[in-house]
């Protein structure tokens, strides 16, 4: 099954290729098929480019003409690149509680990727995956196996998850109002020689 929609000239796909395995058919009955899956990916993509602060700012963004996601039967939770997201759809089935806001929450985290600028591959990984981290958290979907606000013991930015987003925001490294001189010093970064590895923001 296939669901496109056109978006600000960014085209959406969604591609259902989960048979009749019990994943899929949770996905299809719990969370929606591919058209709640479309609309997620779409409502994604405008929340990240507010927080970029590049709704009206198009020459901003990082050029993604569009983004396709495939449901498929795999053996990690999702993986993506620039205009392709993966998602396992056998994952589904350990997820206890609310599967659509699981799932959707993952979505909004892989959709980040497709927008986010990374220092031509030069950027700290933790803070790539904590950006993307931050806007899930920020509409709402922060994962339910995060930790509170200040129980994380490990430094920046050595961690990924086990204290994500939420200590972050509490000890404002990556707030709101710096989503967007984060995102765009990642894109500057991506003039830096190779050898050069961009920098992770200091702790305040």
């Amino acid at each position: 099954m296939l669901a496109v929609l056109l978006f600000n000239a960014v085209d959406f796909s969604v591609v259902d290729n989960t048979g009749d395995l019990a994943g899929g058919r949770r996905f299809r009955k719990e969370i929606g098929d591919v058209n709640y899956t479309t609309k997620s990916l779409r409502a994604a993509t405008a929340f990240t480019w507010r927080l970029f602060q590049q709704a009206n700012k198009p020459s901003d963004r990082r050029f993604t003409p569009k983004i396709s996601m495939v449901m498929e039967n795999g053996d990690r939770v999702a993986y993506s690149s620039q205009e392709e997201i993966h998602f396992n759809a056998g994952y589904l089935l350990g997820v206890l509680g609310d599967v659509r806001r699981e799932f959707t929450g993952v979505v909004y985290h892989k959709v980040v990727h497709s927008w986010q600028w990374n220092g031509a591959g030069q950027a700290p990984s933790g803070l790539v995956e904590e950006i993307a981290d931050y806007v899930r958290m920020k509409e709402g979907y922060a994962a339910s196996h995060w930790v509170g606000p200040g129980q994380g013991d490990r430094p920046w930015p050595e961690y990924y998850e086990l204290d994500p987003v939420l200590q972050i925001k509490e000890t404002h490294i990556i707030g709101t109002h710096l989503m967007r001189p984060s995102n765009q010093q990642l894109n500057q970064r991506s003039t830096q020689s190779p050898t050069q590895p961009a920098k992770a923001p200091n702790r305040t």
